[in-house]
């Protein structure tokens, strides 16, 4: 259940707005001070506003309530599973937007050049750890939403409030949920890094944050541009669709792709999670600062990344020669890879 203020600026009068939306009820909506009528595309996954009047040209906010579905299939808003260190089932509620499950979790413009900013806020318990693309700014304790059962004795519910992000696409928002641990550190230009884990990994994130650690003022320095974020965080999930998603400062990570218990453990699992954070960390310049127009081009930002990813392990590790490993790897994926290839263009 959420609630949802779209601020945006009218060009020409109209008497319908569009959004993508899928598997989400939408109970109100109004622009401004007039009520919509409320329509659904289904096999387009659109939800349609029609107004009695045109509205007229400059800006206003489109306000809407609506209900969506917590999901199991690791798309959209979903609930990942775990056992806790005492056997105990234990959920995190998280996201994975790319490239079109945004609108799974809130009417949107679900399309990578549809950038905006996001003021996100969430509800969880006080003893929860909550997490957005921004840094908390503020939490304050709210009763218990409708539906939901009253909190345990000494706990209440909270709602978090998160920064206003920078202009960045849907497919990047990302949250999270639940009950976990965290090692953290400032990188050497004052960056809050954070990995967080179920509770009871958190050592094994130790590693991913010391590469993290060294690369994010390595890309700043070699980019001429600072991290674009005032923090960035990184969290492994028990259930995950891929190996990790560049989220603006929340990147996801399959557990096996961030988590290494760095005594008992093989260089090549080193070298492959560090190639793995190295990857993501290089989109947070390019993908998310910089942003395809549509995902034909999906390869100029993957690309670059998987490229770079070596050139920054080689810069926090020389000792692991990771470019004998380059030129095995890209041997095959050029002989294995058959997609076929766009040409850049710039208007």
């Amino acid at each position: 259940m959420g609630k949802f203020r779209f601020c945006l600026q009218v060009v020409e009068r109209t008497n319908a707005v569009i959004l993508n939306s899928k598997n989400i009820v939408v109970s109100d909506a109004h622009f401004n001070n007039a009520n919509a009528d409320i329509s659904y595309d289904e096999s387009q996954e659109l939800v349609i506003f029609t107004f009695p009047s045109a509205l007229e040209t400059g800006n206003g906010q489109l306000n809407l309530k609506f209900r969506g579905h917590l999901s199991d299939d690791m798309q959209g808003f979903y609930r990942s599973t775990y056992k806790s260190p005492t056997g105990e089932d234990g959920y995190i509620l998280c996201t994975h937007f790319e490239p079109i499950h945004a609108r799974r979790a809130f009417p949107c413009m679900d399309e990578p050049d549809r950038r905006a900013t996001f003021d996100i806020s969430l509800v969880a318990m006080d003893n929860e750890v909550a997490l957005s693309n921004m840094p908390e700014v503020s939490r304050q304790i709210i009763a218990p939403p409708t539906g939901r059962p009253a909190p345990a004795e000494g706990h209440n519910y909270v709602k978090v409030q998160f920064g206003k992000s920078p202009y960045m696409s849907t497919y990047l928002v990302a949250m999270a949920v639940g009950n976990l641990d965290h090692v953290s550190t400032k990188d050497s230009n004052g960056v809050d890094i954070r990995v967080f884990t179920t509770p009871g990994k958190k050592a094994c994130g130790q590693y991913a944050l010391e590469v993290s650690a060294k690369t994010l003022p390595f890309y700043a320095n070699l980019f001429g541009c600072k991290f674009p974020l005032p923090k960035c965080d990184l969290i492994a999930l028990p259930d995950f669709a891929i190996g990790a998603m560049e989220n603006w400062g929340l990147i996801t990570f399959r557990e096996a792709q961030l988590l290494i218990d760095q005594e008992n453990t093989s260089l090549i699992s080193k070298q492959f999670v560090a190639l793995t954070v190295t990857h993501e960390l290089a989109h947070m310049w390019f993908g998310n600062l910089v942003t395809m127009e549509w995902w034909t081009h999906l390869w100029l930002k993957e690309g670059f990344a998987t490229w770079i990813e070596f050139v920054a392990t080689d810069f926090c590790f020389p000792d692991y020669n990771i470019w004998e490993g380059f030129a095995t790897w890209i041997e095959f994926v050029a002989t294995d890879f058959c997609f076929p290839d766009y040409n850049i263009w710039v208007g």
